[in-house]
């Protein structure tokens, strides 16, 4: 994301668990990180509006491993904005009558789990992000 907007674009991570979030500002690549509960859609949206100063966000990603967040990345998305929807416990039904009853005119897009070059683009991002590799080592090694 921080290599997709460049140096102007403005990239918030939301989440629920303030030590991932500490982790997020060791990599640099935020300018805001957010502690929010992602299944209270009105609250979300509130701060979404804070951190985008009421403009609201033209790319969400939502890959949280827990369901019922929808209504969140939706109400935190502009009109004419896009969702890309990563997570497996993502209803859909719920993000089409929620972007409905909420009157967004979005683009909502489905994660399948592979694009073509994913395990080399992963593996050269490790490469070139020190503080990524570090991160996944502490974590996983």
């Amino acid at each position: 994301a921080r290599e997709a907007v460049g140096p102007n674009g403005k990239v918030v991570v939301f989440d629920v668990n303030r030590d991932a979030l500490s982790e997020v500002v060791q990599l640099e690549i935020t300018q805001d990180v957010v502690p929010v509960d992602l299944l209270d859609p009105i609250r979300t949206y509130g701060l979404a509006m804070d951190a985008t100063e009421g403009s609201l966000f033209e790319f969400v990603v939502n890959a949280t491993n827990i369901g019922g967040t929808e209504t969140s990345a939706i109400l935190a998305t502009r009109d004419r904005g896009q969702i890309f929807f990563f997570g497996m416990a993502t209803n859909f039904q719920v993000a089409a009558l929620s972007a409905e009853g909420a009157g967004k005119d979005i683009e909502m897009i489905i994660g399948n789990g592979y694009a073509d070059s994913c395990v080399s683009f992963a593996f050269d991002l490790v490469r070139r992000s020190p503080g990524l590799r570090t991160l996944l080592q502490r974590r996983f090694a």
